[in-house]
């Protein structure tokens, strides 16, 4: 079954070498493991599909994962229990503790402060799943102690129930509802499974009786007390109901709200028989009766009661099996559900049976792919370094056999040779020195290989080469430069949310304001609107701080569509309303940028959005923003690799402002771009030239005849290592000339963007100190025309 996708191979043959080696004992350290679901569960036919599912959907959180380590989620108010979540699925499936997104995730959460029951809850869950030893109990206890406290929301005639606290203003501390009650009563759970006594019987007596009173007649539960049933949280009461009972037995309660406890799990269970649906989530509060929003929640809410009760079936239903077949279909590409982190959190919990399971058996299953035309095989376990070896001589045992040699062996990563054995033994073919031991320096998708170069017994045949089956799988555990840089980065970044004010040239959304740009959070950002044809953030910090660098994330949407909007292409700096400097930041929506200034006391930042990388997406293409601006007094020795360029504009683009050219629209003299042309006669002109233009792309001259012909003078001064970048917005093909030799060839249509070409090596050594000449001719081959030419000086 080779090219299976990621990490997923077969089963085969992993016990006879395991037999051979010792055991495994660093798992993880390669992705290589089978998520293995609890046999007989899914049907046969499904088990494989199951393990892809949850491989790439692994995958694809890891990916979602921001640069300071936390994720967005889909409520802005509980990021922070949402981060605990995302970190809690990925244990559940496997990821071991030292995984450095899961380390990265796990030091985010410890440096924040919890306040709403959500994000208690979700905190105290993340903790519980890291096992012991790992766990931080002063803040476990804490948590707990909070959760405690806010039961009722501080109200005992709320009595077991919890709110926001209050509702999500906080405003009415009389609100309270089953969601919120249901992740307090978990995150207790999971205080009282680290060795955390909290909660006293009458706290658990009063949510019992909370639950019990706001069950209705059916036996279903609302949102609210008095409120229709729906499935998501019939499943959310009947947990709260089981982990009472839980408690309450442990601490011997009386054995009549006991009783009233298993009759309401019991009604609870009969309700979702009666109400059966997997494909839909039951809500008879909305049309239609089925809340496609909370698809996702009700089903991780169906795997945690049964999974609680350890129950295998609901009436002639066997959950996890239908639900299994209905999320592997509904799987998008490359491995999410509904394209957000919370829904696959949900479906990845409900696949693996989260609820129930420790997290460490899915990725301790190594595998090895066996090809049926492979010449030989291979196998390789999930050791750090990576420790690959021949498995069967398959085909090549006969050659051996009858005398044929080998002359040498070789082992290939990506393609790539990275050992050779001359000349080995036949006996040691199957042992450690012919075995390839490979430690990886980034994550990334790999193929291992190995080839046998075999000399025939009989001279006068041809060498032949005899290959293995090919081994892929994904290496997700490397600890990277960016996991680095978010760690130590949160101790020694400068701007705090209270200590600076953020003001913004525009702002797209309520949710996209200046101060997210600021509010040590990279899940959260500031959006400009699509018609600001000049972005801007001025930040004035309340205390001067003395600084020599910022930091820059650029804001994106979302990893399925990382350039759906604009990103930052050259923007300027001011430090204190100084002297503007301009810099080029690269195409990179995922990592931080580091921009250095002259060591001074700040008291404010300003950054201008000159020019962007624009996206695809419509009426948002020139949405652009910052995830999060940090201020940093010096950068650190590894921040200094690969920084963005400090760029001069020698002419302006037509979007900055509009700059004077000789034109004309007839075909001039063929001396026309050399220096000693005289243009007196043609036409004055103001970039950009076209038949339309648009606020991103500003026509400010008439061309519509199918060629343009511009030239404008340049000055430059002595320099050393200087480089000199062309910027131009051309449709359709256009040549540039530097006094009057070829220096850039653009073809085609730019598509309304702005393409940076260096000069050819022709056209750099043409340049002289003083005055140059810069001429374009462009050629409209159909539709629309356009025009715009710019020139950069680019330095580091």
């Amino acid at each position: 079954m080779a090219g299976r996708l990621a990490w997923l191979f077969p089963l085969a043959c992993t016990m006879q070498r395991t037999m051979r080696r010792p055991a495994v004992h660093h798992l993880g350290s390669v992705l290589l493991a089978v998520l293995v679901v609890c046999s007989g569960v899914v049907p046969a036919q499904t088990n494989e599909q199951v393990d892809t599912s949850i491989a790439s959907g692994v995958q694809w959180m890891l990916a979602a994962q921001t640069s300071d380590g936390s994720w967005r989620g889909s409520q802005f108010e509980n990021y922070r229990g949402f981060t605990a979540l995302c970190a809690y699925t990925l244990l559940k499936c496997g990821l071991p503790k030292d995984h450095p997104s899961v380390r990265l995730a796990f030091d985010w959460l410890d440096r924040q402060e919890f306040h709403r029951t959500y994000d208690l809850g979700c905190a105290l869950m993340a903790y519980e799943a890291l096992g012991k030893g790992r766990r931080p109990m002063e803040l476990i206890r804490e948590y707990a102690k909070k959760l405690v406290g806010t039961a009722g929301n501080g109200q005992r005639k709320n009595g077991g129930r919890w709110g926001y606290p209050g509702n999500h203003s906080g405003a009415d501390m009389g609100w309270t509802d089953l969601s919120n009650t249901q992740f307090a009563v978990l995150g207790l759970r999971a205080a009282r499974r680290c060795g955390v006594k909290i909660g006293s019987r009458s706290l658990w007596t009063r949510v019992a009786q909370g639950l019990i009173q706001d069950q209705d007649s059916y036996g279903g539960f609302g949102y609210r007390g008095g409120e229709k049933h729906s499935a998501s949280m019939t499943c959310a009461g009947i947990t709260g109901l089981v982990l009472c009972r839980e408690v309450l037995e442990d601490v011997n309660a009386e054995k009549g709200v006991l009783g009233k406890v298993r009759v309401g799990i019991k009604r609870g269970f009969m309700w979702l028989e009666k109400n059966w649906a997997i494909d839909r989530a039951i809500d008879y509060r909305v049309k239609g009766h089925n809340n496609a929003v909370w698809h996702y929640y009700y089903m991780y809410g169906l795997e945690r009661v049964c999974a609680f009760t350890d129950t295998a079936r609901i009436g002639d239903h066997d959950w996890h099996a239908e639900g299994a077949k209905l999320l592997v279909g509904a799987q998008q590409s490359p491995g999410c559900w509904k394209g957000n982190e919370t829904d696959t959190c949900f479906a990845l919990l409900f696949l693996r049976r989260g609820s129930r399971t420790s997290g460490l058996g899915p990725r301790a299953a190594i595998a090895h792919a066996a090809a049926k035309d492979a010449a030989f095989s291979v196998g390789m376990s999930g050791d750090r370094p990576l420790v690959a070896w021949i498995r069967t001589l398959g085909t090549v045992r006969g050659l051996l056999d009858q005398g044929d040699e080998v002359e040498e062996l070789r082992w290939r990563v990506n393609g790539s040779i990275v050992r050779r054995v001359e000349a080995p033994a036949r006996a040691a073919l199957l042992e450690a020195p012919c075995h390839l031991q490979y430690g990886f320096e980034k994550n990334g998708r790999y193929a291992i290989q190995c080839e046998m170069e075999i000399q025939p017994i009989d001279a006068h045949e041809k060498v032949a080469v005899y290959k293995s089956n090919v081994v892929e799988f994904t290496v997700d555990d490397v600890e990277e430069p960016w996991h680095r840089e978010a760690t130590r980065d949160h101790a020694r970044q400068l701007l705090h949310r209270g200590d600076v004010v953020a003001r913004a040239s525009s702002e797209a959304w309520g949710w996209s304001r200046a101060l997210y740009a600021v509010d040590q959070r990279h899940a959260s950002a500031w959006w400009c609107k699509n018609d600001d044809v000049r972005p801007r953030i001025v930040l004035d910090l309340s205390h001067a701080s003395r600084a020599s660098a910022i930091k820059l994330t650029q804001a994106h949407p979302h990893t399925l569509d990382p350039k759906g909007r604009a990103r930052a292409k050259d923007i300027e700096i001011r430090v204190n309303n100084g002297k503007p400097m301009r810099y080029r930041l690269r195409d990179d929506p995922k990592h931080k940028q580091l921009v250095r200034f002259p060591k001074t006391s700040v008291r404010s930042l300003r950054i201008d959005v000159l020019s962007t990388y624009r996206g695809h997406r419509r009426n948002e293409e020139s949405v652009v923003g910052f995830k999060e601006i940090e201020l940093f007094l010096d950068p650190h020795p590894d921040d200094l690799t690969d920084v963005p360029t400090r760029t001069n504009e020698i002419i302006p683009i037509a979007r900055a402002s509009g700059v004077q050219w000789r034109y004309t629209l007839q075909a001039p003299p063929a001396n026309w771009n050399q220096p000693t042309f005289r243009d007196l006669r043609w036409e004055k002109g103001e970039s950009g030239f076209g038949t339309v233009g648009s606020a991103h792309n500003p026509k400010r001259t008439d061309w519509k005849t199918p060629e343009i012909w511009i030239r404008r003078a340049f000055r430059i001064v002595p320099g050393d290592s200087r480089e000199f970048r062309i910027e131009i917005c051309h449709d359709d093909d256009a040549t540039v000339y530097v006094n009057g030799v070829v220096a850039v060839q653009a073809s085609g249509w730019s598509n309304g963007e702005y393409r940076t070409f260096p000069f050819s090596k022709e056209g750099r050594a043409a340049l002289v100190n003083g005055r140059n000449i810069i001429a374009v001719h462009c050629r409209n081959n159909t539709g629309p025309g356009y025009l715009d030419v710019g020139l950069i000086e680019v330095s580091r």
